[in-house]
């Protein structure tokens, strides 16, 4: 854990502050975006953590569904196939400890998958929230580009492949904060998702690549 918050949670608690259709649910918001008078790290001993000065527009977006954050769930740099900083431990998988948790929100991945709390925080340019959902048996949707707000940095990318979301254990809870975010914010340029309660008429199809350009993949990734 990069940071954590119990005090101020449990004062926000006992004072009634959480509203909102989430009011009063305990999560973890991954470090590398900014939570009001908490440390920024990163993910990365590089540098000293600040604490950030004013929520990030994701944050705000967050916290106003009505979310308590207990703290800042362990990122890390990528480094083959587990994460970790000198700093931090590495983060491992709840079901099995001989195996990672997946990716830089690995953090929110293994708190969600232990049942710490329903639903984290998490944000992917290249898997990081599908991979924590996959190694940790979590729903992990990647939204559309734009759909929820980014923070000034990730913004400035040339390509702002990378998106804010959530993880949780049932596309329910991921549904219903998708339909909570809405209300709060929505992309004019992007059509309204609303409230889902059961499966769409669509039927969807997935491609599965097993062979790249040098190989074949593992006769068990097959079956």
């Amino acid at each position: 854990m990069a940071y954590n918050a119990f005090d101020q949670a449990r004062v926000a608690a006992a004072a009634s502050l959480a509203g909102g259709f989430f009011g009063g649910v305990p999560t973890f918001i991954k470090d590398n975006i900014d939570v009001a008078g908490q440390p920024t790290m990163r993910g990365t001993d590089a540098w000293s953590p600040r604490d950030a000065v004013a929520d990030g527009e994701f944050t705000r977006l967050y916290l106003a569904t009505g979310r308590r954050p207990w703290a800042d769930p362990a990122v890390g740099v990528r480094v083959q196939r587990f994460r970790r900083t000198p700093a931090l431990r590495p983060v491992r998988n709840p079901w099995n400890t001989d195996y990672t948790a997946g990716a830089s929100s690995s953090g929110s991945g293994a708190f969600v998958a232990a049942g710490v709390v329903p639903m984290a925080h998490a944000n992917d340019g290249g898997g990081s929230i599908r991979i924590p959902a996959s190694c940790n048996g979590l729903v992990g949707l990647k939204p559309s580009r734009g759909r929820l707000p980014l923070d000034p940095e990730l913004r400035r990318m040339p390509v702002r492949i990378v998106t804010n979301g959530v993880l949780t254990r049932s596309v329910r809870d991921t549904a219903a904060f998708y339909r909570e975010a809405e209300r709060i914010w929505r992309n004019p340029k992007l059509a309204p998702i609303g409230d889902i309660t059961g499966p769409g008429r669509q039927r969807l199809r997935i491609a599965v690549v097993t062979r790249s350009v040098r190989r074949e993949c593992a006769p068990e990734m097959r079956t």
